[in-house]
């Protein structure tokens, strides 16, 4: 018969990771990536191409995934459903951080031209579509720039990359999780 602590852990069971160790860790690896993959968009000219936005988004859904099953294989092999989102909010809150303060760093000094980069561009967009008038194109231009600020930008990142992690997670835990057998029918 196995030998059982007080706690009704097996004496010879291999510690559990620390969550927060192991969100740390994930978020500063997701974090550098995240960073390098920026300055190369950035050194490629590429800061206002859609396709970029398209592979920013995979690449954080193939992260997060990543996170989830890394972590599984640190938990013995399961994962609840709460555990699985639990881990990537925490490691993309880890992540937010320097994260913001690269955005930050970026627009404010590496190169404060991209704002207005980003406003040529959108009022651009705003053009070819053609269902605003001029007057109109112009008020949402101003208001928008009023939020197009490098402090601002560095901090929607601190706060949309965990609601990012969040709603991805919420998805891909329902095909990361994996109960331990005999904890099916509790």
């Amino acid at each position: 018969m196995e030998e059982l602590y007080t706690d009704g852990i097996q004496k010879d069971a291999a510690p559990r990771p620390s969550l927060w160790k192991q969100a740390a860790t994930y978020g500063i690896f997701y974090a550098l990536l995240s960073i390098l993959i920026s300055v190369i968009v950035y050194a490629t000219g590429s800061m206002m191409s859609e396709p970029v936005q398209y592979i920013t988004i995979l690449v954080t859904i193939v992260a997060v995934i990543l996170i989830q099953l890394h972590y599984r294989k640190m938990l013995g092999g399961t994962i609840s459903y709460g555990q699985a989102v639990g881990i990537v909010v925490l490691s993309l809150l880890f992540a937010a951080i320097p994260v913001g303060i690269y955005t930050y760093c970026l627009y404010k000094f590496i190169d404060p031209g991209l704002i207005d980069q980003m406003m040529l561009n959108m009022e651009e967009k705003l053009v070819e579509q053609g269902s605003l008038s001029q007057d109109m194109i112009e008020d949402y231009l101003t208001l928008f720039s009023k939020f197009q600020t490098p402090g601002f930008m560095g901090m929607s990142q601190v706060l949309n990359l965990p609601l990012t992690g969040l709603i991805i997670g919420l998805i891909s835990s329902i095909f990361v999780r994996k109960v331990s057998p005999d904890k099916i029918f509790e």
